[in-house]
């Protein structure tokens, strides 16, 4: 896996039941890291939880904000829709991808990559029915320039990472959703966005979070509306529930790596762990591509939400019954 220097992120899933070697084993990574951070003076610069790309540090006024509603996701709500006595939660459950352009050259591209799990840059997303794949770019509270990846589920709606949005500084601000930007052609479309969403439990994580404990990633999923419906015109990814330890998934958003964070780029791998609401996987994954959609045939499976130098600890969050009932309710016609 690619060394992601100062923003590595540990993931680490505590159950309530005994260890197994799995969680043994991240525990002792989780303590080695721990001392490796303690000597690392720079570590602490955008918090322990993964942060958008940095593209220009260097902002030397706070840009005008352009106004836009922002939703807290309770955990009554979420509770609802875990509920088995409304909502059958013992089937796994998928919405349909929507392809303008079918799949067959997306299929050529699937066939092309690489087994050690390594990147392949998409040249051209339109045709090749990626344009779902979407460059986020915003500032952050203090003025900086960022971006992070995401994903169309619908005509008008993005999924990406919580903080993405919302992290220990609060709200970012002045998004633009580009579908299917890349290096040689031109996007899809953009957009502004209309509103933000956010589950309670990740606001409340961030809001009392001290830069050494940020580590909860159960909860680390946001939802994007836009002002425009360009998942007419660039196509949509389906969600599903459905995942097991050792599937074949994919990887599609925007690492900035050498100055260049425009570039798509696509990866294959295996899950190596699957828990009640998070995953671990072996995808090669970077600065930036938090919000990326981990995918198979039958759709997302989980949101990229951190990575590490530990193909263990590389994860994101998952697409659990709750939260596929909730898209399924608000967002997902």
């Amino acid at each position: 896996m690619r060394k992601i220097g100062f923003l590595i992120i540990i993931l680490v899933i505590i159950c309530g039941c005994e260890k197994n070697e799995v969680d043994l084993e991240t525990e002792v990574y989780l303590k080695e890291f721990n001392e490796f951070r303690k000597d690392f003076g720079v570590w602490s610069t955008f918090g322990y939880y993964k942060t958008p790309e940095i593209i220009n540090t260097d902002t030397p006024t706070i840009p005008v904000k352009y106004e836009i509603d922002h939703h807290i996701i309770s955990d009554e709500l979420l509770k609802v829709y875990e509920n088995e006595d409304i909502y059958d939660n013992s089937v796994h459950k998928k919405t349909d991808f929507y392809f303008p352009k079918g799949i067959k050259e997306l299929n050529k591209i699937i066939d092309m990559l690489p087994e050690d799990h390594s990147w392949v840059e998409i040249t051209d997303s339109i045709d090749s029915s990626l344009s779902p794949i979407a460059l986020i770019k915003f500032n952050s509270p203090d003025g900086k320039i960022l971006n992070g990846s995401g994903v169309l589920i619908d005509k008008n709606t993005v999924l990406t990472a919580a903080h993405v949005l919302y992290g220990i500084d609060g709200w970012n601000y002045n998004f633009e959703i580009i579908a299917g930007e890349n290096r040689f052609s031109s996007p899809c479309a953009t957009s502004t966005i209309s509103n933000v969403a956010i589950p309670e439990a990740w606001k409340n994580a961030a809001d009392t979070a001290a830069n050494d404990d940020f580590y909860d990633f159960d909860y680390d999923w946001a939802v994007i509306t836009l002002d425009e419906n360009i998942g007419d015109i660039c196509g949509s990814f389906g969600i599903s529930t459905e995942v097991k330890m050792n599937d074949k998934v994919f990887i599609n958003g925007y690492p900035y790596e050498n100055g260049v964070p425009s570039k798509h780029m696509m990866a294959t791998g295996i899950t190596t762990v699957v828990h009640s609401k998070q995953i671990h996987h072996d995808l090669d994954s970077s600065v930036g591509q938090s919000g990326s959609p981990i995918w198979n045939s039958d759709g997302i499976v989980a949101i990229h939400s951190n990575g590490s130098t530990s193909s263990m600890v590389n994860g994101g969050t998952k697409i659990t019954h709750a939260l596929f009932n909730y898209l399924k309710d608000y967002h997902i016609d």
